[in-house]
């Protein structure tokens, strides 16, 4: 008796298809009637509503794929109601049974749509599993229609945003939350910035409609949103851009009663333009810069990363949940000051003591090119598929290319193959005065290099003018007595 997989997802398309126990319950009985073995262990459940166009999305199919490459297999089939609970999308369902086929040599079996053993089986699962993309698609492009028809005449197609609640369909004012609202926009006007308002909120326990803090990006959402002046945004495409200035978005007039006077809204544009202008996301430079602190630096407030930004010709670290508004506490400080006290706080722990240390095996280099030409050779074959889909290639370009590409990808995988020794050994152990190997150091690489090693996060206080260094568990000695 075989071992069997059974794989259960459940779409919000049909209201009249299986449920996940009826989908089990069909499963199992075509698993006892075949001779196959179902543990539980191996029926891989999505939660209700997942969609099986896009495989990446899809967590328990996922588990499913990697329980499947296991050394030997670990079950020899897999069970599905339909194909179209496998895939919705062509290329996904023929990228996995193909290499679940070739690889593992597991077979995908719809338990209500047997197609046979032939050749004329081929011919029959890929016709079934086009019409199954193409209903998706189809079903898809039809919701789409509806609501784009329902927008049009100013209905509402989403949740309410803040400031509103939904009630017989439509949106109606939350007096507490709209209030909130104006007050945003008149402090905006006034000169505040998008975290200047978002500690407002934050400090007065004021959440989101997500119940999330309020940060920069979830202020001017706000302020940018149409809404508040009874109209309606839509964007066109499937998949909107992150932009809301694009041509892709549409705005016409709602059902429901405006917040903000048209006049109050067009004003707040005008000063998100101009700060997009003296501001522009895209034109930022984060500051490059060596430092013996690299990645170890937290806010002693919230735990978030301090980052380095310059400050005229100083190099200065600040909090990103500052900056983004969601901690109150600024811990702007100049690296080198910074620097300066982990130093001293470093020697003094430490003094003349050394500490103990393990070394861990490192791959060898050659091993460690190797494996990164092969990723690179396959990202190019699967960049020349994309290219062939979207019509940028011919198929004649497509298969030269793939061709050319898998001859050096299997000259590759040969001299991984080869590698006797893919990793090389370093000392087993030793000890360190650490103090005495920072002061001769001048590099701030491998100072940051020696930190990591025995650092885990180093966390400023601002408000205490305190540096607590936190050690990593092969830490073995503590400070002198």
């Amino acid at each position: 008796m075989q071992n069997a997989a059974a794989y259960i997802r459940v779409s919000t398309d049909d209201q009249l298809e299986y449920s996940p126990d009826s989908q089990l319950d069909r499963i199992r009985e075509y698993a006892n009637t075949h001779d196959l073995f179902l543990p539980e262990e191996y029926i891989f459940r999505e939660t209700e509503g997942i969609s099986g166009r896009k495989a990446e999305k899809r967590p328990a199919f996922l588990r499913m794929i990697a329980a499947a490459k296991q050394t030997p297999a670990p079950f020899r089939v897999i069970l599905v109601w339909k194909f179209s609970r496998f895939a919705r999308n062509r290329e996904d369902s023929i990228v996995y049974k193909s290499m679940l086929r070739r690889q593992c040599g597991i077979d995908v079996i719809s338990v209500s749509e047997p197609v046979g053993d032939d050749k004329l089986s081929v011919l029959i699962e890929a016709m079934i599993e086009a019409m199954d993309e193409y209903y998706s698609i189809n079903l898809g492009e039809e919701a789409r229609r509806g609501m784009k028809k329902k927008f049009e005449t100013g209905g509402i197609i989403t949740g309410a945003p803040f400031g509103y609640r939904v009630e017989n369909g439509c949106y109606v004012i939350d007096a507490a939350e709209a209030a909130i609202v104006r007050e945003m926009f008149s402090s905006f006007l006034s000169g505040q910035s998008y975290r200047e308002i978002a500690q407002w909120l934050n400090a007065r326990a004021l959440l989101t409609k997500r119940q999330n803090k309020w940060e920069n990006r979830t202020v001017e959402y706000v302020l940018r949103n149409p809404v508040y002046t009874g109209s309606l945004r839509f964007s066109q495409t499937e998949h909107p851009p992150h932009s809301k200035d694009t041509e892709s978005f549409c705005i016409v007039s709602g059902n429901h009663p405006p917040i903000i006077s048209k006049e109050l809204f067009d004003r707040a544009q005008l000063r998100v333009y101009w700060l997009k202008q003296q501001y522009p996301h895209r034109l930022r430079e984060h500051a490059k810069y060596e430092s013996m602190l690299h990645g170890l630096l937290k806010c002693g407030n919230c735990q978030k990363t301090l980052s380095a930004h310059t400050c005229g010709n100083t190099l200065a670290v600040q909090c990103i949940g500052y900056t983004h508004g969601t901690c109150n506490v600024s811990h702007h400080i100049a690296l080198s000051i910074l620097e300066l006290a982990v130093l001293a706080a470093w020697g003094a722990f430490f003094a003349s003591s050394s500490i103990s240390f393990t070394l861990k095996r490192r791959q060898s280099p050659e091993y460690t090119s190797l494996q990164l030409k092969i990723a690179r050779c396959e990202e190019m074959i699967r960049r020349a598929k994309e290219a062939y889909i979207a019509g940028t290639d011919t198929l004649c370009e497509y298969q030269q290319t793939k061709a050319a590409l898998s001859i050096e990808l299997k000259t590759l995988r040969a001299a991984l193959h080869r590698q006797n020794a893919p990793y090389t050994d370093d000392a087993a152990a030793g000890t360190l005065s650490l103090p005495r190997i920072m002061e001769a150091v001048n590099s701030p690489h491998i100072q940051n290099v020696l930190l990591r090693a025995v650092c885990a996060s180093i966390i400023f206080h601002r408000t205490a003018h305190t540096v607590e260094i936190r050690f990593r568990h092969l830490l073995q000695s503590g400070p002198p007595n």
